[in-house]
């Protein structure tokens, strides 16, 4: 079933790519985040260095665990991403990175189901943000198309992790869903960040 939707990843990118990557997914992004058609959600600020016991991390880690996650979901964030693949890696402009990323997540409203999800990712590395386009697959998903903005706020000695969603449907469960979602992890260490101290903090 991934490689079907690999497949079809990449059938979108090489159709769209002229125009896709030449539009400011910034733009895309914001856009959508102000469309009263769509529901929207903004985590909390999470104070990573809060958060830990007998460690801290700086800016520049938490940026990079960021960047890892985005490419390699199953390895960072395991529970909510079953498989995935990221793939089409280039540099459209100075200072972003894009590819594509195919994988089957569990669903918002029910983690029991397991659904497609397709998305084209710019990572800004001066901004120290990634945002995730979410696009159509060959397969229905059953739920709706969503972006995903996730970045590094805060100072290089006490960075912040934030994140924001917007879900392309004015059903507000989905949103819901999220936010209780949240607030039960409100209190503890990003799953991310637990598995970059793991693999990669020495």
């Amino acid at each position: 079933m991934l490689n079907k939707f690999v497949y079809t990843g990449a059938l979108l990118l090489s159709t769209f790519s002229t125009n896709v990557f030449a539009f400011d997914a910034i733009e895309e992004f914001e856009a959508a985040w102000i469309n009263p058609k769509y529901t929207h959600y903004e985590a909390p600020a999470a104070n990573i260095n809060e958060l830990l016991d007998k460690q801290t991390l700086t800016g520049t880690q938490l940026w990079d665990a960021e960047k890892r996650k985005a490419w390699d979901p199953m390895k960072y964030i395991p529970p909510a991403v079953i498989k995935g693949v990221s793939y089409e890696k280039s540099y459209p402009r100075t200072g972003e990175e894009t590819f594509m990323r195919s994988s089957q997540q569990r669903s918002w409203l029910d983690p029991k189901v397991i659904v497609p999800v397709l998305e084209e990712v710019h990572v800004f590395e001066k901004l120290r943000k990634v945002i995730f386009l979410g696009r159509p697959a060959d397969e229905p998903s059953g739920q709706p198309l969503f972006h995903v903005e996730h970045s590094v706020g805060g100072t290089e000695e006490n960075p912040l992790s934030l994140w924001r969603i917007i879900m392309l449907t004015p059903d507000k469960q989905y949103v819901n869903s999220v936010e209780k979602l949240f607030t039960q992890r409100s209190k503890s260490l990003p799953l991310f960040v637990q598995k970059y101290l793991e693999h990669d903090v020495k």
